[in-house]
C-alpha cells in the first residue's frame, strides 16, 4: 500500500495583524514543502499539502479524515512551536495512529527539547529531502541519519546526515500540490501573482551572529545553471508570474551569479 503524508504549513499572518505591514505580508507556496513534495512524489509516495495561511482548523480536520494520511509533517520556526504542537495534537486527536513529524530550523537546532515539549513522534535534523523518504519507506529509526525520535519514553538523537554535495540530484520542487490561485502577494511587493520561491544554492559561508546555520551549515552548495533554468521553466509552466530567489548567499560566487 502506498504511504500517504500530509505536509503542513503553519499560519504566520496573525503575527502581522497589529503591525504596519498587515495586509502586505507575502503569502506564497512554501519552498520547503514544494521541495519535500518533489522528493516524496519522485519516490512513489502520496502527498497532499495543507496551508493554515489559507484554511482553518475545521478544514484541517476534514482534510485529515478525507485523506487519511499515515504521516503528518509540519515545518515551523521557533516562534511557532506552540502552534505546531497544537496542530500536531489535532492530528493525533483525529487518529492516534498518525505519525506526526516536524522539521525546520528549530527542530535542527533543538531536536531533543522539541520532542520533550511537544507530541511529535520524531523530528528531522538538517536537510530532510532524503530523510523523509527513508522514514516513509519504513526504515528502522535507529538506522536513519538526521532524525531524533521518541523510543519507549526516551529520546534518541541520531547522527546527522552529511550535507548533499550535488544539489542537481534532488527531485525538482513540486508545485502541483498547491492551490496556486489562493496565494496572493500585495501589489506593494509583487507586480504579478502567484509568486514562486526558487533556490539555486544552499548555505552561506559567513558567520553572522543572528543567523542559524543548523539546517544548511556554513557551506555553499549550488545547482548548475542548467538545472536553475529548468526550474525557472517549470514554475513558469505552472503559471507563476514572478520568481524570488531564496538563496542565503546568491552572490557568494559572482562568476556563477
Amino acid at each position: 500500500m502506498i504511504k500517504k503524508i500530509l505536509l503542513v504549513n503553519l499560519g504566520f499572518e496573525k503575527f502581522y495583524e497589529k503591525t504596519n505591514i498587515r495586509g502586505v505580508a507575502p503569502t506564497a507556496p512554501p519552498l520547503s514543502l514544494a521541495s519535500l513534495s518533489g522528493s516524496l512524489i519522485h519516490n512513489g509516495f502520496s502527498v497532499e499539502v495543507f496551508d493554515f495561511n489559507i484554511y482553518e482548523d475545521t478544514d484541517f480536520i476534514e482534510k485529515l479524515r478525507a485523506f487519511t494520511p499515515d504521516y503528518v509533517g509540519i515545518t515551523f520556526v521557533t516562534p511557532l512551536i506552540q502552534e505546531a504542537n497544537r496542530v500536531a495534537q489535532i492530528a493525533k486527536d483525529v487518529n492516534p495512529e498518525i505519525i506526526v513529524m516536524a522539521g525546520g530550523p528549530h527542530c535542527s537546532s533543538f531536536p531533543e527539547s522539541t520532542l520533550k515539549e511537544t507530541v511529535f513522534d520524531l523530528v528531522a535534523v538538517g536537510e530532510g529531502d532524503f530523510t523523509i523518504c527513508e522514514i516513509l519507506e519504513g526504515k528502522d529509526y535507529a538506522g536513519i541519519e538526521g532524525i531524533a525520535y521518541k523510543n519507549n519514553g526516551t529520546i534518541q538523537v541520531n547522527p546527522r546526515k552529511p550535507f548533499i554535495k550535488d544539489l542537481d540530484v534532488l527531485a525538482p520542487p513540486e508545485y502541483g500540490v498547491f492551490e496556486l490561485d489562493k496565494y496572493k502577494i500585495s501589489p506593494a511587493i509583487a507586480k504579478g501573482n502567484p509568486v514562486a520561491w526558487v533556490e539555486t544554492s544552499r548555505g552561506c559561508v559567513y558567520d553572522c551572529v543572528f543567523c542559524n546555520k543548523n539546517c544548511f551549515g556554513r557551506t555553499f552548495r549550488v545547482k548548475s545553471p542548467e538545472r536553475v533554468v529548468e526550474e525557472f521553466q517549470r514554475v513558469i509552466a505552472h503559471g507563476f508570474k514572478e520568481i524570488y530567489l531564496a538563496d542565503d548567499g546568491f552572490t557568494t560566487n559572482m562568476t556563477r551569479a
